[in-house]
């Protein structure tokens, strides 16, 4: 018999028959016929098992909803869609901050012909010093094993990039482009421009609310910042060209609005039209209530739909600022609402099902009334849930006792449909809270976009629970368990096993992928050793929770595992290790989850869309890239991670990876803020109450860009491969540290084999075997020693330890990859 509070993520079928469908529908991926199912890990013909999520008082700051305007980044760019004449010339004037340095970044086709006016009116022709690339590594894109999944993923058309930097020599530039295109591409975009300077100003445009549902309309919020210098920011009000007392005035502005489905309308300062959708007021432009800029529309279908703002101003000084940003909003039809002013909500005894979960004593449950609403458009019998608990103490004041939450699926009572919310008694005798008891900060949020959808400040629970858990004895002092945590495990969920019990390794490790990816992992798997499997998923893009689902329909059958995994690939992992049952709550590996390049705080690629969409325009994918993903752009990964507690977060271990001064990619690079490995900025990379395992540079997100690919680092690997499981303590373990002190040669390079281990005995001798790429092998003896390479190449070491008492050898092997300054392969 199913436990009820299986989630119905796919439709039900026998498990037998679930079993085969799966198999059959992943046999040409895992490159297998036949995979052997463990008895544990929970095989569940309907899916994964729910966990009932409560928390401490001290998880209110991680669970709150974030402040839209807080992740509303500055943009620094101005982006200029070019449009051809009909003899496939084009020109455009634009503006230059005197302060610093200036960029200019051109995407347009290999034949383009560029020429550029200085502000002395001298045509610069040939004398320009533009970089010239083919357009690559946008990291959007599955670059590696396209045979995995879609081998029309290739672009149809090439593109390319000119790059120009140099002092800015304030003023009016003016750029022309001339192309043999002709009349093909008329009133088309045939590319674009982003203009990058050092002018104080940045440009911001957010939604004020995050509850953003069909028919309802939303307010858009725009502001204009300028750095003080200081390491701080004002903000100003985007006033009218009337008004006067301001740093600055607004000369043109221009609004686009694209759809769900593509389709596109345009207000303009310069006509007029835009007037009728603005209201300009005072205040900070950092409050939801107020800000320079605003605008309401009506979205009349689901879907993500995006925002792009140009604006040009004048300075108190009379320079002109020319900047332009874009933001994406999730639009969803609930299928739920809440229904608490009609029905009393109740604080009672839970009544679990003995047979499926095991220590389910003084349990408690509340049911949280909801009605259904159309389902004509689809819908769903699932909504995540986050309510702070409270309570009060013996002289009536109040006392928080515990957040609560999770995924919770519909379950019909008598008095109507509900969403039961379960919790450990011992929280009330922990925080020693007596009635009444009330429910603050309720919200109900769609489980695949993270869309809030409903909710409520405050909702009174009326108390039908035994005294003896209603009203503790005593306050109790005691750390919370998993018990307490994520409520009772379930039966058929094993163990993890003893500590001497085998001799093999406790732990599979799973190797996931991220966001549109190919199989990244394939070339990079053999530091991890068997048992491993390698997620296939390839070339999709989801949710994180629809990701972490569809990870755990790969890991059923595992008993013990955890991941190792690449970009979006740790946030699934983070997903469902927090909402879900599986074979990482029985991990013993010291680090159950890593990964490499994740976007905990999303990715301005994912908010800046307005370039990367022309790309797709130019190259006519519609239908073959990858679309946005919500949960990856910056307010949708906040709101996803106001559901992650401190519990959940402790088991995640990151790394971090940047370019140089030369970036990972021209193209991309111009459009994130920050240091970034060409997809992810150091701080977008940031997982608050997770474990920092530091910042690698000279290392990429793609394998096609500037520097090697982040997942190539050897060392790092098996790094992450050593600490991915357990094994039964060697006799004997060799272990090497290989550390280079630049990432070009020479490099002076570090041997360190101090690490190494011998259970009897000891070690007498160290010797290193270094197969070198230029020149014969080398040997070298010793525990720590030094050595320069002088040849750019992959060094090929391999420690060799020998010890005595009784005589025992081992080895390990690392790698060392070098490049020369001059070579960005």
């Amino acid at each position: 018999m199913l436990n009820k509070h299986f989630q119905r993520s796919r439709p039900h079928q026998p498990r037998g028959r679930r079993a085969l469908s799966w198999l059959a529908r992943h046999a040409a991926l895992l490159g297998c016929a036949l995979i052997t199912l463990g008895t544990g890990a929970s095989l569940a013909a309907d899916g994964p098992l729910v966990k009932e999520l409560v928390g401490p008082p001290s998880d209110f700051g991680w669970m709150g909803l974030p402040d839209p305007a807080d992740h509303a980044v500055g943009s620094k760019t101005d982006l200029i869609p070019v449009e051809l004449a009909a003899d496939g010339s084009w020109s455009r004037e634009f503006h230059v901050d005197p302060a610093g340095d200036f960029k200019l970044t051109v995407v347009g086709r290999a034949g383009w012909q560029l020429d550029l006016q200085n502000p002395e009116g001298r045509w610069l022709g040939k004398s320009a010093a533009w970089q010239e690339a083919g357009l690559e590594g946008l990291g959007l894109s599955p670059a590696e094993n396209k045979s995995a999944h879609d081998a029309d993923l290739t672009p149809v058309e090439p593109l390319k990039t000119w790059s120009f930097s140099g002092p800015s020599e304030g003023g009016s530039w003016r750029l022309q482009v001339q192309s043999s295109e002709g009349t093909e591409r008329v009133s088309q975009t045939a590319g674009f421009v982003v203009v990058t300077d050092q002018s104080p100003w940045s440009l911001s445009l957010w939604s004020s609310k995050l509850d953003t549902l069909v028919g309802q309309p939303i307010t858009l919020q725009a502001a204009l910042q300028r750095d003080l210098g200081d390491g701080t920011e004002t903000s100003q009000d985007l006033p009218g060209q009337d008004q006067k007392g301001f740093d600055f005035f607004v000369d043109q502005l221009q609004l686009t609005a694209t759809a769900a489905d593509g389709s596109r309308r345009s207000w303009s300062r310069a006509d007029g039209t835009l007037d009728t959708v603005l209201t300009a007021s005072a205040g900070s432009a950092k409050s939801a209530e107020s800000a320079g800029l605003s605008f309401q529309v009506m979205p009349e279908m689901a879907g993500l739909h995006r925002f792009d703002l140009r604006l040009r101003a004048f300075d108190d000084q009379g320079r002109v600022i020319e900047r332009s940003t874009s933001v994406l909003v999730q639009v969803i039809q609930p299928s739920l609402a809440l229904a608490a002013e009609d029905r009393a909500v109740f604080l009672r005894t839970a009544d679990p099902d003995p047979s499926k979960m095991a220590g389910e004593t003084q349990r408690l449950q509340i049911d949280l009334p909801v009605s259904r609403l159309d389902f004509s458009r689809g819908g769903s019998e699932q909504a995540m849930v986050y309510a702070e608990l409270w309570g009060h103490d013996a002289d009536g004041l109040p006392l928080p006792v515990a957040w609560v939450g999770g995924i919770k699926h519909v379950e019909d009572t008598a008095e109507g449909p509900v969403l039961p919310i379960r919790l450990d008694s011992r929280w009330l005798a922990k925080a020693g809270a007596r009635p009444p008891y009330r429910l603050q900060n309720l919200r109900l949020v769609d489980v695949d976009s993270s869309v809030p959808f409903a909710g409520t400040a405050e909702l009174p629970l009326e108390t039908i629970a035994p005294t003896s858990w209603v009203y503790p004895a005593k306050r109790l002092d005691l750390e919370p368990d998993e018990a307490m945590l994520f409520g009772p495990r379930p039966l058929d969920l094993d163990e993890p096993p003893a500590a001497a019990a085998k001799s093999t390794p406790r732990e599979t490790i799973v190797l996931v992928h991220g966001y549109c990816s190919g199989n990244v992992w394939s070339a990079y798997q053999n530091p991890f050793a068997q048992p491993r499997r390698i997620f296939s998923d390839f070339g999709q893009a989801r949710s994180n929770h629809q990701f972490a689902v569809e990870l755990w329909w790969q890991t059923f059958n595992i008993d013990h595992f955890s991941t190792v995994s690449h970009s979006q690939g740790g946030m699934a992992s983070l997903h469902l290790y927090n909402y879900y049952w599986s074979g990482l709550d029985t991990s013993l590996a010291p680090r159950p989850m890593q990964s490499v390049g994740t976007p905990f705080n999303g990715s301005a690629l994912m908010n800046d869309r307005a370039a990367l969409d022309t790309i797709i325009d130019l190259l006519n994918l519609e239908d073959r890239f990858c679309p946005v993903v919500a949960d990856l752009t910056h307010i949708g990964a906040a709101v996803w991670l106001a559901g992650i507690p401190s519990a959940a977060r402790d088991k995640a271990y990151y790394y971090r990876t940047r370019g140089t001064l030369l970036p990972c990619n021209a193209l991309t690079s111009a459009l994130i803020p920050g240091r970034d490995d060409g997809v992810v900025s150091l701080q977008e990379g940031e997982l608050a109450g997770g474990h920092d395992l530091g910042i690698e540079t000279a290392q990429c997100h793609t394998p096609d860009m500037f520097h090697p690919f982040q997942l190539s680092d050897a060392n790092r690997n098996v790094q992450m491969a050593a600490n991915a499981r357990i094994w039964i303590p060697d006799p004997i373990e060799a272990c090497a540290t290989v550390t280079p002190t630049r990432p070009y040669v020479p490099a002076l390079t570090l041997l360190d084999a101090s690490c190494s281990t011998v259970q009897s005995g000891s070690i007498v001798q160290y010797r290193w075997d270094i197969d070198r790429p230029v020149g014969s092998d080398l040997t070298l003896y010793g525990q720590n020693i030094s050595t320069t390479f002088t040849a750019a190449g992959i060094y090929h070491i391999t420690l060799t330890i020998t010890s005595t008492g009784p005589t025992l050898t081992d080895t390990a092997t690392r790698f060392v990859f070098l490049t020369d300054p001059g070579d960005p392969l």
